[in-house]
């Protein structure tokens, strides 16, 4: 019988389904405590994704220090999309040869990868809806009395 994912423990631990016995042998990373400035590499549609993405990630508790060499990759991916996307919608309202039919199609092949790429990225992250979705954050608070009856649901 096949199981299904393993689930970052950082999730568990959100979920409150940590189990203490079975964690103790896994290697943990701790998260990072302070937002770290992005990388010069990154340009400056790509340092904004750095911070508003990082500081949501940040706010739970899911990003370690680990996980930053893959953000880059993320930001930097996203904005590059973005900008093919700006070029693009100046480029394909006029085509006069077919040159530059061509590179049209190359700037519309690299916004895909980029968009892949990304995707791929986000939904390690939790960015996507879908990964999204299996991430149960409770609230610092507990279990909230509506919430009690989710639990039997389940």
């Amino acid at each position: 019988m096949s199981r299904g994912s393993p689930v970052p423990t950082a999730v568990k631990i959100l979920q409150g389904t940590m189990n203490t016995t079975r964690e103790s042998q896994k290697m943990m990373a701790k998260p990072i405590k302070d937002i770290p400035t992005p990388p010069e590499a990154l340009n400056k549609l790509g340092r904004e994704f750095w911070y508003r993405q990082l500081y949501e990630l940040n706010k739970i508790g899911l990003i370690s220090d680990l996980d930053l060499p893959m953000f880059e990759i993320y930001c930097n991916e996203m904005s590059r999309y973005w900008e093919i996307q700006e070029i693009l919608k100046d480029k394909t309202k006029l085509i006069l040869d077919p040159n530059k039919s061509e590179s049209i199609l190359a700037l519309m092949a690299a916004g895909r990868n980029s968009s892949m790429i990304a995707y791929k990225i986000a939904s390690q992250f939790g960015f996507t809806p879908v990964s999204r979705s299996k991430i149960n954050v409770r609230e610092a608070g507990g279990i909230k009395k509506k919430d009690i009856f989710d639990l039997f649901i389940r």
